[in-house]
């Protein structure tokens, strides 16, 4: 029999606080929170277990490819460098060889965490494929986000935070408190909208962003001691923490009010964070009645979250779609990683 897994895993907005998952940030400030929210873009992974000491991984969406035995795949790097780190992390030299499809439903560039999301993905489908053929047991979600968040950081040759795994590994509402012992996640898994007022709909901004540059420009910043950045990192944690206690009350129109707020911060620690593009898509949305719009992740481009009026979102997501803007799917995912097993005849 051939052991089959599939999983998918979903990304994420974020609300408010992002930049404060990268450790230390969050450990000099005083206090500080990360909220967001899974989203139906999501990472998908097969992995297939094979008769031969043989390993295939694809991408659908890049359109690339690595193949061969252990070490012919651990050293070829170039094409899926994440997958291959990833492998070799969540898999043995000494058990089977696999065949891995992999698909970012996410465009690249669209700053919703997909990269990270596929990333928690794939050491799922490895870990739960190797859990069936050996001893090994699943690991503990902080494992998981751990060692890929490592895995990241690795790669990038830049610091990164956790929220985006988080949103992967849980879906729903994820509220984010950092501690001197690192973060803690609560999930309310049902949609936060449902009983509001608003709704969130979801846009290209049209321009990709180049990820994690601007989060690179603030840390560093924010490390030189520069007065400015910092004071504005202290008033963003001030904003998140207060974001988090009016969630955990129930309160989403508090929420949304301070990451408007928050947003209003943000796009002025660095001047590439806003675009023309996004600045003319919230300009639309606001003039058919938009409460305002926020980029997601680190801006410089990619997905738009607007806030609307449930009464106007027909108004805005028309207007949006006159003026050529991509919309993508905008219900909240309140389920994180999930498996499908299959079972195959030699």
């Amino acid at each position: 029999m051939r052991e089959e897994i599939i999983a998918h895993a979903p990304t994420r907005v974020d609300l408010i606080g992002g930049t404060l998952d990268i450790w230390p940030i969050y450990s000099v400030l005083p206090s500080a929170a990360t909220i967001n929210i899974g989203i139906p873009l999501f990472a998908r992974v097969k992995v297939r277990l094979c008769d031969e000491p043989f390993f295939h991984i694809r991408s659908l969406d890049q359109g690339k490819e690595i193949r061969g035995h252990w070490q012919d795949v651990l050293a070829d790097e170039g094409a899926l460098p994440l997958a291959a780190l990833v492998l070799r992390e969540f898999w043995r030299e000494d058990l089977p060889g696999l065949d891995i499809e992999m698909k970012a439903e996410s465009p690249q560039g669209a700053g919703v965490g997909g990269s990270s999301s596929l990333a928690i993905c794939l050491a799922g489908a490895l870990s739960k494929v190797k859990e069936m053929c050996s001893s090994d047991s699943f690991p503990a979600e902080e494992e998981l986000v751990r060692v890929v968040t490592g895995l990241e950081t690795r790669l990038l040759h830049t610091p990164t935070g956790t929220q985006d795994h988080w949103a992967a590994l849980r879906g729903g509402l994820n509220l984010i408190r950092y501690s001197p012992g690192g973060p803690l996640v609560e999930t309310i898994r049902q949609d936060p909208f449902q009983d509001s007022p608003w709704s969130m709909i979801l846009c290209d901004s049209g321009k990709s962003r180049c990820s994690g540059i601007n989060n690179w420009h603030v840390f560093r910043a924010f490390f030189d001691g520069d007065v400015e950045v910092v004071a504005k990192f202290q008033e963003i944690a001030r904003l998140s923490t207060a974001a988090l206690a009016a969630a955990e009350r129930g309160q989403m129109d508090g929420v949304l009010e301070l990451s408007h707020q928050e947003w209003l911060v943000r796009k002025t620690l660095a001047k590439e964070i806003e675009t023309d593009e996004s600045r003319y898509l919230d300009q639309i949305s606001q003039q058919e009645g938009a409460l305002f719009s926020r980029i997601c992740g680190a801006g410089g481009g990619g997905v738009m979250a607007i806030f609307v009026p449930k009464e106007r979102e027909a108004s805005v997501r028309a207007r949006l779609g006159s003026a050529g803007a991509r919309l993508y799917p905008s219900e909240v995912c309140i389920r994180g990683l999930v498996f499908s097993e299959k079972n195959e005849s030699a």
